[in-house]
């Protein structure tokens, strides 16, 4: 360091060298967001995210029903006639939360995998409704890791 009455401070800082060749590792991702024609049944609350999401995953060739809140969506489940492939659905919800619409949904479809979304940690859940191919996805998320965790999550049914 240098200085001087009225010219100011000047300061040097050393860094380590690097070394010129540095290894570059390259990370693999897929060119496009993993589609899918399997219906799926999207419970949120959040009336944007919902909107969001839902539209993202018909423009991924998903069929999509949307319900505003546990009964809402268990509702869905007991109209419907055709399968549900997987479900997606918050956590925390007025009326049903997440955890109980999925024990119940279940109960109707047996093969019913579900991924949890949620901006509370995953402490929230509970852990004794959570079968082994659940899965939990924490808010905010992206729609290309919304994609991944559906394909892989439908893929496991097979």
């Amino acid at each position: 360091m240098t200085s001087a009455p009225g010219q100011g401070a000047a300061f040097n800082i050393y860094l380590p060298a690097v070394p010129s060749e540095r290894k570059q590792i390259a990370v693999e991702e897929p060119a496009v967001d993993p589609k899918g024609t399997e219906t799926i049944l999207l419970v949120e609350d959040e009336e944007d995210l919902r909107t969001v999401c839902a539209g993202y995953l018909r423009s991924q060739g998903y069929k999509v029903l949307e319900a505003c809140d546990g009964t809402a969506g268990l509702a869905i489940c007991n109209a419907r006639r055709e399968p549900i492939d997987l479900m997606v659905t918050d956590v925390i919800m007025p009326r049903m939360n997440g955890t109980e619409l999925s024990k119940i949904a279940k109960g109707i479809y047996p093969t019913l995998r579900t991924i949890f979304i949620s901006g509370y940690s995953d402490t929230a859940l509970d852990t004794k409704t959570i079968q082994p191919n659940d899965a939990y996805l924490q808010k905010p998320f992206s729609m290309r890791s919304l994609a991944r965790e559906i394909r892989a999550a439908l893929d496991r049914t097979r």
